[in-house]
């Protein structure tokens, strides 16, 4: 005889007649564990502030090893152009780098941008450009931004890009992020 409900379980959610006492996992998978032990509630603050600092520490040294990979998804499943060299004007006008595309190398979306500013005939400033994000601007025409964030499913992913005379975008609040 099959269970499908027991009035007498106390509800737990997550909880089905196949798993139950197993609750479902929800969220992002866990990395390696922080092999220190947390410090117990009695512990000095500054005892409390090296643990959560080398917690941090080792978080995001492991977030790193995992953006420094190449993505395991084909160049198929990226919405930006992965043509390897330098495109003919007329291909660049085209088909524009635009906000929302996503690319699988950093050195691809430097690339596209460059191409983008030598259409306009413009030099452009990289202000930032690590393996989480890239923002470029130009000195000569404010109106050229490009901003990408690199996520662990995505790519690279253009956030914000004015790259063309009469781009607007009501999302970019017109500040350059760390920008002088």
């Amino acid at each position: 005889m099959m269970i499908f409900f027991q009035d007498d379980s106390d509800g737990d959610v997550g909880e089905t007649p196949d798993t139950f006492g197993t609750p479902i996992r929800r969220g992002r998978p866990k990395t390696t564990k922080f092999p220190q032990r947390k410090p117990s509630a009695g512990a000095r603050s500054n005892e409390i502030l090296a643990y959560e600092k080398d917690r941090k520490g080792f978080y995001d040294e492991q977030r790193k090893k995992k953006l420094k990979s190449p993505p395991k998804r084909p160049a198929t499943d990226f919405t930006g152009d992965h043509h390897p060299t330098l495109r003919t004007m007329a291909e660049v006008e085209r088909s524009r780098l635009s906000k929302g595309q996503t690319f699988k190398t950093r050195d691809l979306l430097i690339l596209r941008t460059k191409e983008e500013a030598n259409l306009r005939g413009l030099s452009i400033k990289v202000e930032k450009s690590d393996m989480f994000r890239f923002i470029c601007w130009s000195r000569e025409n404010p109106s050229f931004v490009v901003i990408a964030y690199q996520s662990m499913t995505k790519g690279w992913e253009v956030k914000t890009a004015l790259v063309r005379e009469l781009d607007y975008d009501p999302d970019w609040n017109g500040e350059i992020p760390g920008g002088k």
